[in-house]
């Protein structure tokens, strides 16, 4: 009995992993006989193994990558908000770039037609809407679904449907207090949410009606009633750069760049006096002074500890930059470059820029279904999602002086093709009844004709030279 304390439980989970392989050696294997003789000495912990599977046990902690084991959703928000602040970029502050500067109301049939409709700003503020709806979507990046719970007055019995009027208020809960408790009910081939019951509170006793909970979940995944986190993807990188970390850290503060190594005069000392060295060493290194012997000697070997973390933290990083869709110098506050592929910082701001208009798009149907549940008609209106992340004011004001000179020349254009238009006319009329003209009114209208041409090929020049004028400007 003693001897069985004294095991952990990594061991213990170290020793079911190796009982699980013997298992499925001997039920899929044709000649299990073979395996027999080798039982006794099972692999159950090789570090240098030659590749690792996908569904390998590549870390010692739960949500390990087992086949069909789920990632603990507390390591989740642990990463996302209390270790790493790549993490936390990935999952919150991502949320924030692309909802903070919120939306208009516009015409589903125009580019920039603003709607207003009445009493839907107030409500918006009233119920704290925008706050909750960007940590909605961050819990849909953290745990891979965001669940946003309605209220309508503090003492509703949430067990009900909802009731048929504008929410009071909104709470977004995280699924560690929060979980559908009949995913294995469904109408399909995988889960369906809309007759999800959920269970949820600090005590998670309370039970609540699907109606009162809007569900906003990540990348579809088959086997799990929620999505995929934004972190899941990476989620190997994003460990393996946090023990980097951590490992480097030790290290420096243990060793530095230098290692003393203590060379005695005895050409074999015994067991008894490397025993009286080493506590001597380490009195003397605790104390920060070293006595020596007459013929001994104290070199500091170099550690190299440092040598090649660098390469092998790029690497993670580009990894966590490809599975994120965020460019480097965005996600680890880089300045000279945008990371994977070479871009400028330009082109790395265009595309996290586009990355956020993406993730506003995906939010438009779930925004407008809240919308219309709350009684504000959205019928032929969609979502104008704005991106003025760090805009100057004198930025604003070149980009409208922008809009205004497009406005002008689409005018222009349209003004010569009417141009052009009449005076094809008035040559087809003059072809059509010049016989009934006398030769000096045939002469003069075919004079007032070249006339308006060439005012129109002018014109059209003086156009050219505004649009050019007017791209150079642009630059």
């Amino acid at each position: 009995m003693s001897n069985i304390a004294k095991f952990t439980d990594a061991d213990m989970q170290n020793l079911a992993i190796m009982f699980a392989k013997q298992y499925n050696i001997f039920r899929n294997d044709p000649n299990p006989k073979k395996y027999i003789q080798n039982i006794s000495k099972a692999d159950y912990s090789e570090d240098f193994i030659t590749w690792y599977n996908a569904t390998d046990d590549v870390t010692s902690s739960s949500g390990s990558g087992r086949l069909y084991d789920s990632r603990d959703l507390y390591e989740l928000e642990f990463l996302a908000n209390r270790r790493l602040g790549v993490g936390n970029m990935i999952t919150e502050q991502y949320s924030r770039d692309a909802l903070f500067n919120w939306f208009n109301p516009k015409k589903v049939d125009s580019k920039n037609t603003i709607v207003k409709i009445p009493g839907f700003n107030k409500w918006l503020s009233d119920t704290d809407f925008k706050n909750q709806a960007i940590i909605w979507n961050t819990h849909k990046r953290t745990y891979g679904i965001g669940l946003l719970v309605k209220f309508w007055k503090a003492n509703d019995d949430m067990s009900k449907p909802a009731p048929r009027k504008p929410p009071r208020a909104f709470q977004v809960i995280p699924p560690t207090y929060l979980a559908a408790v009949n995913t294995y009910d469904t109408r399909y081939l995988t889960y369906d949410e809309d007759i999800w019951e959920f269970q949820g509170g600090h005590l998670k006793v309370k039970k609540i009606h699907r109606s009162r909970i809007e569900v906003l979940r990540g990348y579809p995944k088959t086997d799990e009633w929620r999505g995929y986190s934004a972190l899941e993807p990476c989620y190997l990188s994003l460990i393996c750069y946090y023990n980097a970390l951590i490992a480097v850290t030790k290290g420096l503060s243990k060793w530095g760049n230098m290692i003393p190594v203590l060379k005695s005069a005895s050409n074999t000392p015994t067991p008894a006096e490397y025993q009286n060295f080493l506590k001597l060493m380490q009195e003397f290194v605790m104390n920060n002074f070293i006595i020596l012997g007459k013929n001994d000697e104290l070199l500091n070997q170099s550690t190299n500890i440092g040598q090649g973390l660098f390469q092998t933290l790029e690497v993670f990083k580009e990894d966590i930059s490809s599975s994120t869709r965020i460019p480097l110098n965005v996600l680890f506050g880089r300045s000279e470059s945008g990371g994977i592929g070479g871009e400028g910082a330009l082109t790395a701001e265009r595309t996290y820029l586009n990355g956020l208009s993406n993730e506003q798009v995906q939010l438009s149907d779930d925004f407008i279904r809240i919308f219309e549940s709350a009684g504000f008609n959205f019928d032929g209106i969609d979502l104008l999602w704005n991106l003025a992340l760090q805009k100057t004011r004198q930025q604003q004001l070149i980009e409208e002086r922008m809009e205004l000179e497009n406005e002008m020349l689409r005018h222009q254009v349209n003004s010569i093709k009417l141009e052009n238009t009449m005076l094809k006319t008035q040559k087809e009329m003059f072809d059509k009844y010049k016989d009934t003209f006398t030769p000096e009114e045939q002469i003069q209208a075919a004079k007032n004709i070249e006339e308006d041409f060439q005012h129109q090929r002018s014109r059209w020049t003086d156009f050219e030279k505004l649009r050019q004028m007017i791209s150079l400007r642009g630059h």
